[in-house]
C-alpha cells in the first residue's frame, strides 16, 4: 500500500466519522468538512484524486444538511478528473464509483 493509498483510506475514515456525528455545530461542521474536500484535492495521483472527492462528496448530503447543488458539483469535479485517467484501462472503476454516488443521491 504506497502512502497515497493511506491517505485516502484515512479520508475514508474521516468522511465516514463526520457524516455520522451530529455534536458539532452548523460552521464547526462546514469548516471540518471543507478541509476534507480540499485535502482530497490536493492528492497527487489523479485516480485517487476522484475517488477521495466522490468520498468528500458524502459530507455535503448528511444528517446536518441537505446540500444536494454541492453534491452535484463535487461529482462533477471528480468525473472531471477521472477524465485524465482513463488513458488507462484499470482506471474505468472510477467511473463506477461515480456512477455508484450519483445512483445513491439521486
Amino acid at each position: 500500500m504506497t502512502e497515497s493509498e493511506a491517505k485516502v483510506a484515512a479520508l475514508n475514515l474521516i468522511v465516514s466519522t463526520l457524516y455520522t456525528l451530529t455534536c458539532f455545530g452548523s460552521d464547526n461542521f462546514e469548516t471540518l468538512s471543507a478541509n476534507a474536500v480540499s485535502y482530497s484535492n490536493k492528492l497527487l495521483k489523479k485516480n485517487l484524486q476522484a475517488e477521495a472527492i466522490t468520498l468528500a462528496s458524502h459530507l455535503y448530503f448528511c444528517t446536518s444538511r441537505k446540500q444536494g447543488n454541492q453534491v452535484m458539483a463535487q461529482l462533477r469535479k471528480a468525473l472531471k478528473t477521472s477524465e485524465i485517467c482513463m488513458t488507462k484501462p484499470e482506471n474505468l472503476y472510477l467511473l463506477v464509483k461515480i456512477l455508484n454516488s450519483y445512483l445513491y443521491f439521486y
